[in-house]
């Protein structure tokens, strides 16, 4: 069904503006005045025209979106710093090792709680 924009006057002057649905110009505009609303301008709703280009739509899903958010905490929570890489237990940044790798070389910095979490 057609989408409407609709700009109106109440009974009272006050300016009001929405959408309707409905098959024609006529039903919408009747659909209005049942609602006690002067109808100023009524036409029908423009299209998207990004709608059918899909390289313009946006690529991340919330599957992603939530994958990622759950793999940082899990990574702040281990006390690793974003943006600078791993490290390993001297405190020399590691760009190429993978947060696994890190954890099995020096097992004492990546421990279940993070030192300044107290028990």
């Amino acid at each position: 069904m057609p989408v409407y924009v609709w700009v109106a006057q109440t009974k009272r002057g006050e300016s009001s503006k929405g959408e309707i649905d409905a098959a024609t110009e006529a039903i919408a505009l009747s659909q209005l005045k049942k609602r006690n609303f002067t109808v100023k301008k009524l036409k029908l709703k423009p299209k998207d025209i990004f709608e059918n280009i899909s390289f313009l739509k946006p690529k991340v899903t919330n599957k992603d979106l939530v994958v990622f958010t759950r793999q940082f905490s899990t990574m702040i929570r281990r006390g690793s710093s974003a943006g600078t890489g791993t490290h390993d237990s001297c405190g020399a940044i590691r760009k190429s090792d993978l947060l696994g790798d890190s954890q099995r070389k020096s097992p004492r910095t990546w421990r279940e709680d993070p030192p300044w979490r107290k028990p």
